[in-house]
């Protein structure tokens, strides 16, 4: 049984869900793996930039938490995740995807070995979320959750827009 625990804000443009797997048979589950809360596509004007603004995580170096811009290109899909397990490791799970007129802030809430795929055609710009090496099943009565997400969609042509409705959310 899978449940969505689903939430919507009247303030802002913004819904965060979890899901949640229940075995509520007599027999385990058949293998679970490749378990993504977050697979979303928007469409995208061909040749309009698409742009990541994220930050680095922690890897206790001197340029921790810097911020880091990455234009997305058709073909060439990026993959983010932390090291080793440890949720800001090299990677925070917080990024703003711009596009012209607006964009698309992401929060992955997990403490552990999240991932990320962004993939962009020339019309399309996909997103795919969850734990990373996800390969498991469910005896009779096991229970897990996924990684809660955040979106929150924004307009605006300066990305600072989608930080900040983060921020004030």
């Amino acid at each position: 049984m899978v449940t969505a625990h689903i939430r919507t804000f009247d303030a802002f443009p913004a819904l965060d869900w979890v899901l949640e797997l229940e075995n509520a048979g007599s027999a385990d589950t058949p293998i679970i793996d490749h378990l993504q809360p977050l697979d979303t596509s928007w469409t995208q004007s061909r040749g309009a930039p698409v742009v990541l603004h994220r930050a680095k995580g922690s890897e206790c170096v001197l340029d921790d938490f810097l911020p880091v811009d990455e234009i997305l290109r058709p073909g060439r899909p990026l993959r983010l995740g932390p090291n080793q397990g440890r949720s800001s490791d090299g990677v925070l799970p917080f990024m703003n995807l711009q596009w012209p007129g607006g964009g698309a802030v992401l929060a992955i809430g997990w403490s552990g070995q999240w991932a990320v795929e962004l993939a962009r055609s020339e019309d399309t710009l996909r997103a795919s979320a969850g734990m990373e090496y996800c390969r498991l099943y469910l005896k009779p009565g096991e229970k897990i959750r996924t990684p809660r997400i955040l979106l929150i969609g924004w307009e605006g042509s300066e990305a600072i827009a989608g930080t900040t409705l983060l921020r004030r959310l």
